[in-house]
């Protein structure tokens, strides 16, 4: 599995004559992704990206402002371990997959109004940005503390995890919830 997530096989000859076949994946855990937008705004387009490949479930990813006057958008189906969005910058979610892992906003992280992502806060949400909810319910599931600033949710669920720990959510601000507010535990 390379950065474009193509899959590649070799086969080595084993001593004895029996084939047997190895993938290899092109990872690098030190590996973070940096949006750039150097050449056209798309987020398909790995000429956008800091280094020029496109991000993968297992890379930490930056979105940076630009010179160019565009937002990125997420396609479906991606999650990330850390997604972080600097000051200036802004990221769009477009579809209905779920997001989960890190998620620090200092920018702006908008959410289509017809789309009803989940977004599953299994590590930590901060940041001082601002988030505009859509459909979107988000999920705060591993026992953690939240610190957030003013912020509006459209559907908020607050879980206890497997060892019985509840998530707190801590507001420095105004804290609203348009469409449904949930607490288990």
């Amino acid at each position: 599995l390379d950065s474009t997530l193509k899959n590649y096989t070799a086969t080595v000859v084993v001593s004895g004559g029996a084939n047997r076949s190895v993938e290899f994946l092109d990872f690098d855990p030190r590996r973070s992704k940096t949006w750039t937008a150097a050449e056209d705004g798309q987020w398909a387009n790995s000429r956008n990206w800091n280094p020029p490949f496109l991000p993968r479930f297992i890379d930490t990813v930056n979105i940076a402002p630009t010179a160019l006057a565009c937002i990125p958008v997420m396609p479906p189906e991606l999650s990330f371990p850390s997604l972080a969005i600097m000051e200036n910058g802004s990221l769009r979610i477009s579809g209905t997959d779920t997001l989960r892992g890190d998620i620090l906003i200092n920018g702006a992280l908008s959410v289509d109004s017809a789309s009803a992502p989940e977004i599953v806060v299994d590590r930590h949400w901060g940041g001082t940005g601002s988030f505009y909810p859509g459909g979107s319910a988000v999920k705060f599931t591993r026992g953690l503390t939240h610190t957030v600033n003013e912020m509006v949710f459209h559907d908020l669920h607050i879980y206890t995890n497997n060892t019985g720990q509840t998530s707190t959510l801590h507001a420095t601000g105004n804290l609203s919830v348009t469409s449904s507010l949930q607490i288990t535990g």
